[in-house]
């Protein structure tokens, strides 16, 4: 029955348990943090309907998400805010540029970078870590990617131009180093303009 006061009822329609799959991403070059993500399949015969969700770690109210209409055999993420056992820190190693001596000489660009993550977790955690290098749309640059670089689980993320990403199990307080190098090659008498593209 509802009360004629004004008042609401909440009544629980169903109920279960999931067994979501988690992982820290981490993206460095926007930000030295990462960040839990949780990710299940929906089984039931009945969707999800749209609407916000409560979200709670480790029995704690974190926040609130919001979840569109999912079908059955849809992925669902979520995310669980910051992970403070995984301290992340990414620093350039090298860069070095070359400037023309003669008209029509080739100009280059080289960057080197190195990401190290470090666990203070009791436990092994999956991480997921992102990074981005240019990409040309003019046939007279090129973009490489050098042997330094650390060779990653995705050479292209989804439909991301230039963004790679590493996939790895990290064990308790163990660390990680990744390193990304890349050379771009464009001729002397023109300018390289940069224009900046999602990541995420």
């Amino acid at each position: 029955s509802v009360p004629q006061d004004g008042s609401s009822r909440a009544v629980v329609l169903s109920q279960g348990k999931i067994a979501p799959a988690l992982t820290a991403r981490i993206s460095p070059e926007l930000e030295e943090r990462a960040y839990l993500e949780a990710a299940f399949t929906h089984e039931q015969e009945a969707p999800l309907l749209p609407g916000e969700v409560t979200l709670h770690r480790d029995g704690a109210y974190i926040g609130k998400g919001r979840l569109g209409l999912v079908a059955p055999g849809d992925k669902v993420e979520l995310g669980f805010g910051a992970d403070d056992k995984l301290k992340v820190s990414r620093a350039p190693v090298r860069r070095r540029e070359n400037d023309p001596s003669w008209l029509g000489q080739t100009r280059t660009d080289l960057r080197e970078f190195k990401t190290v993550v470090k666990s203070l977790h009791a436990q092994a955690v999956r991480v997921t870590l992102s990074e981005r290098i240019p990409f040309s749309e003019s046939s007279a640059i090129t973009v490489e990617t050098l042997p330094q670089t650390t060779p990653p689980t995705e050479k292209q993320v989804g439909d991301k131009r230039g963004v790679m990403a590493w996939s790895f199990d990290l064990p308790a307080g163990a660390e990680k180093e990744i390193r990304l190098a890349y050379r771009i090659k464009w001729p002397g008498d023109r300018e390289l303009n940069f224009e900046a593209r999602p990541l995420r």
